[in-house]
């Protein structure tokens, strides 16, 4: 049926007067935030700076949302507590404009020195040595933000661990507090209290398994298994970082095929007769799609990466400067 002009005239403005509408209302409707940047962070590990150090935190400075700064391992050895300080160049961390926060490691014998009447005189002891640091940067002008403990505490004993923390914070109630964390402890009750203590935590998904022979499959982060740890970490609820290796081991095999010694750092050793060495890297390739994937749907309360280690020229178990800086913009080196 052929339609008159004005029906036809008619139809045309319904048409337009319908669009119109659409158009109003997809204007209106509310638009999907676009993602958060996911800022980095460096680990800078080394108890000794050296010039290439120093050379090191100044390049990586321009991208930094901060540096975590090894300042020392407090260690229990024969029932003694002892610390290993660090020395950072808290001139040359004084010039930086990223946040600096300190680390203390800690070993899994820590929590033994926790226990019974050794607690009080532990906790007593780990202050101090932090407060020493704090100190010492203090007088060289550099503001520190934030302390951290990477201890490798056992799973079953994290309310020890709670524990400490909570006797921590009232001495450093105007510093920023935070651990780092297995990716194994995200799934223990006690984890969820431990991290309500801090201001945030650092979640560690690279790892070694020390291979039984010189053809295992050895991975150091299995990137799969990344997207189960995020959404544990997300529904917790405490803010956090997630760390990535950007290292290698060295491992040392026997002639008949044993592990003797692994390195994560230092020159190649002298091998004695029948001895090979398998050197195993961070893969540049998988670490960058991780990356890609978190950018595109950043998980809640992700403060953002933290990459470890900082390159350093002279670091040859490290992945060099160029490729961090691909994978860290979420680019295949």
């Amino acid at each position: 049926m052929e339609l008159s002009r004005k029906d036809a005239l008619w139809y045309a403005t319904a048409l337009a007067l319908a669009v119109a509408i659409g158009a109003l209302v997809w204007l209106r409707a509310p638009q999907a935030p676009p993602p958060k940047p996911v800022v980095s962070a460096y680990y800078v590990w080394q108890l000794q700076w050296t010039d290439e150090v120093r050379a090191a935190v100044r390049t990586a400075d321009a991208s930094a949302n901060a540096f975590m700064v090894l300042a020392g391992e407090v260690n229990p050895n024969g029932g003694d507590l002892r610390v290993q300080r660090g020395h950072p160049d808290w001139d040359a961390l004084a010039r930086v404009h990223a946040p600096i926060t300190v680390v203390f490691r800690a070993n899994a014998a820590l929590a033994d020195a926790l226990q019974g009447g050794a607690r009080e005189s532990t906790v007593d002891f780990v202050a101090d040595a932090i407060e020493d640091v704090l100190a010492d940067a203090a007088a060289k002008g550099a503001t520190v933000r934030g302390v951290q403990l990477d201890y490798d505490c056992p799973s079953a004993k994290l309310g020890a661990y709670a524990e400490l923390i909570a006797a921590l914070r009232p001495r450093f109630a105007r510093t920023e507090m935070s651990i780092t964390a297995l990716p194994t402890w995200l799934k223990w009750r006690e984890f969820a209290g431990l991290v309500r203590a801090v201001d945030y935590y650092v979640l560690q998904v690279h790892s070694i398994e020390r291979p039984s022979a010189i053809d295992d499959a050895i991975t150091l982060c299995d990137t799969a298994r990344v997207p189960g740890y995020l959404r544990r970490a997300a529904a917790i609820g405490t803010p956090f970082y997630l760390a990535l290796p950007t290292y290698g081991y060295r491992f040392v095999f026997d002639a008949n095929g044993a592990v003797t010694a692994i390195a994560a750092e230092g020159p190649a050793p002298a091998l004695a007769s029948g001895q090979r060495i398998r050197t195993v890297m961070a893969d540049p390739s998988a670490i960058a799609q991780v990356v890609r994937d978190v950018r595109a749907r950043p998980p809640h309360g992700l403060l953002g990466f933290v990459w470890f280690r900082l390159p350093v020229a002279s670091d040859d178990l490290n992945w060099p400067w160029p490729t961090l800086e691909a994978v860290r913009d979420g680019r295949d080196s």
